[in-house]
């Protein structure tokens, strides 16, 4: 997941970019027991990721102090959903359903 959001911030490639960070969420919740905290935490950081990356459309039409005031509250935001994903991932349950990869 780290990856994928380093990749992320650098935008070479916006939509690919969301394609591999909501592949990612999707995972994670596979990976845990099924748990409502878990889905609002993971819709969270992809809601988060779409703001930010909308906000290179205004950015890019606002003056400088405008642009760079938009990036920052997309980016508090985005670090607050992520936060919250760490903190109920740490509470979470494995999933009994088998991964792709694991022994039988």
């Amino acid at each position: 997941m780290a990856r994928v959001a380093r990749e992320y911030r650098r935008g070479e490639n916006p939509e690919l970019d969301l394609r591999n960070l909501r592949a990612v969420l999707l995972n994670l919740r596979e990976l845990a027991e099924s748990d409502s905290n878990i889905t609002e935490a993971v819709d969270e950081v992809f809601e988060a990721a779409l703001a930010y990356q909308g906000e290179f459309a205004h950015a890019a039409k606002a003056g400088p102090d405008a642009a760079y005031h938009f990036l920052l509250l997309s980016a508090a935001r985005m670090e607050r959903s992520l936060a919250a994903l760490r903190s109920v991932l740490r509470k979470a349950k494995p999933s009994a359903r088998r991964r792709p990869g694991e022994p039988l």
